[in-house]
């Protein structure tokens, strides 16, 4: 543990920071104030992801937990984009990989998605045989049943197959019968772009 702590003193809390007047040093690491750096008060407490590196990938979306916090600003309404690049799962016809680029914009509510608990969700997706539709679908679903988000769109743009791409889009609360079901992007129409 000493080796450590000085470890991190040396190589990490020793060197100097400068500020608007003066360089400073950077306060240095003790064993009482260790447990400090790793902790966010009140925010961390339900959170059983984040922070812990040795949990492994759920084996589908049933088993999978998303995770939400506190919103610190409830009463703003201010938009959050989560991308996902490299979002996978398995054609239920072919049994071939379906590859898609996720976008996911929402409004928070009284409580925000925490990422990582996110990225262990999407992922859970990679075994599991289900239609593109289906898929942006039921991560809507369970967006809205983790956080109670104001509003939320999710945009799955699939790689192509057969020379076709598709793309849905799904947002909560739902298109009402006179909107188009589209996303202009700009804002429009209730959507949360």
């Amino acid at each position: 543990m000493n080796d450590l702590l000085q470890s991190l003193n040396h190589s990490l809390f020793s060197m100097r920071v400068s500020t608007s007047t003066s360089p400073r040093k950077l306060p240095l690491v003790t064993p009482s104030n260790l447990g400090n750096l790793r902790s966010m008060p009140n925010l961390a407490d339900d959170l059983t992801l984040l922070g812990h590196s040795e949990n492994q990938l759920p084996s589908s979306p049933d088993d999978a937990k998303l995770e939400s916090f506190p919103n610190r600003t409830p009463g703003r309404n201010y938009r959050i984009t989560l991308n996902c690049t490299e979002f996978s799962s398995v054609c239920p016809v072919t049994g071939q990989p379906d590859y898609a680029s996720l976008e996911i914009v929402y409004v928070p509510n009284e409580r925000c998605i925490e990422t990582k608990s996110l990225k262990f969700y999407l992922a859970s997706f990679r075994n599991l045989p289900a239609f593109n539709e289906v898929i942006v679908n039921r991560i809507l679903d369970d967006f809205v049943k983790a956080c109670s988000p104001k509003q939320v769109h999710v945009r799955g743009e699939f790689g192509a197959r057969g020379g076709i791409q598709l793309t849905c889009d799904a947002r909560f609360p739902d298109w009402h019968d006179h909107e188009d079901a589209e996303c202009e992007g700009g804002g429009g129409g209730g959507c949360c772009h």
